[in-house]
């Protein structure tokens, strides 16, 4: 077929549609089928009709099960959408614009169907809807849209019967009624294209965001985590204890609460020694053989008479645990306070005589060596339960007021002039008990330097860890180069509030006037270095850049402008349909 027939059968395809369109097909077809109100909702007393929210309801969500359609709270979506594609028309009025009959015609013809989305959700909505409905839906600038299937397969060019066919199953609308509909979507779409177009990006503005976003900076830091106070700087003593108990009755008493069915109606006081295995031998019971004959030693030299208590702080392998001798706690038949431990731990305890040990327990855990330590009973249980609850709940409320206040106390050292380890020193000489500062005398001596981790200190991984050899001790350290959002470092509870904190700062050797969240304390911080981006790296990536923040202002100026729009007219607005219940509207069965 040569081009110019070609041309003159497109050209009579649209004077047929242009034609028909003008003209009501299947009267007294145009009803609700759903059986819902008249009108979906109201503003400012005109009718939006519910064959329009049908409509837009199954272009939107072809073939998608109702239960996702539900998740997405797709029926809300939709009349939100609809809202805002009539304040645009209202507002298209008073700017005198206008879509012809032309060019709904020639959207028609390219196979296409819009329907309107929020603007605050109309890009990542589009996008899911079309991986939902494998491509049924085009993304914009086309869309949103659903593709008509309205070619015929043999020629592909635009079929009117099949056109006509598609139309009256997908919308439940007449010929007539569809153009009107689609006519109030593409100038709905023209004044968003009319709000978009307004926004510029000049270069310097996008340099100025990519290097806030891109530029590099490094910190010296120091973390003060709970569990260094909690293990060796708080006083554990009865008394200190005890006191801090009659202050805090209630609290103590609220948490005993909130435990004491792990503890009733008996409860068993427990200890463990954990071997691990070794996971990177290729041999598996080669590695297990290890560990039950590394147990075994450990099992001989309680024999021998070395308290179980001393040998779990040396040679067990829960750092959870070690430093208490290994103390499982008090706990009721399948209450073990730790669930990850195992429910062989928990069963092998209640199969235990008391003062007695157990055979090798193997868990995904490793090889564990149980002692029995005492069955509570009676009263006993609750006067223990509440000791235990006292105990957690000081340890936990001190460690966090001594890190938060030892935090406080660095920053403002620092920020009086001296360096993060002289701040740090001052804080250990007030605060450290006197078993803590041998601990700290002792590892120097042995030519640690300020790392226990340096050639030249401790090594021996039997050992139980003290305040020096702890990997939770504050220490200064340097950072790796980071950027704005990213973390500065480990364990950082919100990394954009962090670097936003820091990319605050004047320069070098300042400090912020907060400290960093972390997930089991603070870290105080000090800005060592910027590292601005380089020329080149945003000559590479300016293009992409600059598209991608263009998109992003003009989302947010579509965002703004209906936000204004909504505004004038919040009070006039009246929906008429539930918004919670998603029927089968999405679901025409289309399949052609």
């Amino acid at each position: 077929m040569s081009k110019a027939i070609k041309q003159i059968l497109v050209i009579g395809a649209v004077i047929a549609i242009s034609m028909v369109f003008v003209i009501q097909f299947r009267p007294g077809t145009n009803v609700d089928v759903s059986g819902g109100p008249r009108c979906a909702f109201e503003i400012s007393g005109d009718c939006v009709p519910h064959t329009d929210f049908v409509a837009a309801y199954r272009l939107a969500a072809p073939n998608v099960e109702p239960e996702v359609l539900k998740q997405w709270r797709l029926r809300e979506i939709v009349v939100e959408g609809l809202i805002e594609r009539w304040l645009l028309v209202e507002d298209a009025k008073r700017l005198g614009l206008t879509v012809s009959d032309d060019d709904v015609t020639h959207y028609l013809i390219k196979g296409l169907a819009r329907f309107s989305l929020p603007a605050s959700q109309e890009e990542d909505f589009t996008y899911r809807l079309a991986r939902a409905t494998g491509g049924q839906i085009a993304p914009p600038p086309q869309g949103p849209a659903r593709r008509m299937r309205v070619t015929d397969p043999k020629t592909d060019e635009f079929d009117y019967d099949r056109y006509k066919r598609w139309v009256g199953r997908m919308s439940n609308k007449t010929l007539k009624d569809f153009r009107e509909f689609q006519r109030a979507e593409l100038l709905a779409a023209r004044m968003r294209g009319l709000v978009r177009t307004r926004v510029r990006v000049s270069e310097k503005e996008a340099f100025a965001v990519f290097a806030r976003n891109n530029e590099k900076a490094v910190v010296d830091y120091l973390k003060l985590e709970r569990a260094f106070y909690r293990d060796h700087v708080i006083d554990r003593s009865g008394d200190a204890v005890s006191q801090w108990r009659g202050e805090h009755e209630e609290e103590v008493d609220e948490a005993w609460n909130s435990r004491k069915e792990s503890y009733l109606p008996e409860c068993r006081k427990a200890r463990h020694i954990l071997v691990r295995i070794d996971a990177t031998n290729a041999n598996e019971e080669e590695a297990k053989k290890k560990a039950r004959d590394r147990l075994g030693e450990l099992r001989a030299r309680i024999a021998g008479g070395e308290p179980f208590a001393a040998v779990a702080r040396e040679a067990s392998e829960d750092q959870n645990t070690a430093s208490k001798g290994g103390e499982l706690g008090c706990f009721a038949a399948g209450k073990l306070a730790k669930p990850n431990t195992a429910k062989k731990v928990d069963e092998a305890v209640f199969a235990l005589e008391e003062g007695k040990l157990s055979d090798t327990i193997e868990t995904d855990h490793g090889a564990h060596l149980i002692k029995l330590d005492e069955i509570v009973k009676g009263d006993d249980v609750e006067k223990l339960g509440k000791q235990e609850a006292a105990l957690d709940l000081y340890l936990r409320l001190e460690s966090e007021r001594l890190a938060a206040e030892g935090g406080k106390q660095i920053l403002a050292a620092v920020q009086g002039g001296k360096s993060l380890d002289e701040a740090l020193q001052a804080h250990f000489d007030a605060v450290l008990p006197e078993k803590a500062k041998e601990a700290f005398a002792k590892g120097k001596a042995a030519g640690g330097g300020d790392d226990p981790k340096e050639e030249g200190a401790d090594d021996d991984s039997d050992a139980p860890l003290d305040a020096w050899t702890d990997p939770s001790r504050p220490q200064v350290a340097t950072s790796d180069p980071f950027s704005a959002g990213a973390p500065p470092f480990a364990q950082v509870q919100n990394p954009t509030d962090a670097t936003k904190l820091i990319f605050e700062l004047a320069g070098p050797g300042k400090v912020p006037d907060d400290l960093i969240k972390l997930y089991d304390g603070y870290a105080v911080v000090q800005l060592k270095e910027r590292k601005p981006v380089e020329q080149k790296v945003w000559d590479e990536e300016r293009d992409q850049f600059m598209n991608a923040l263009r998109r992003a202002k003009q989302r947010d100026a579509l965002v703004a402008y209906m936000l204004r729009l909504r505004e004038l007219y919040a009070k006039e607005v009246v929906v008429n349909i539930k918004l919670t219940d998603d029927k089968a509207e999405g679901q025409d069965g289309s399949s052609q």
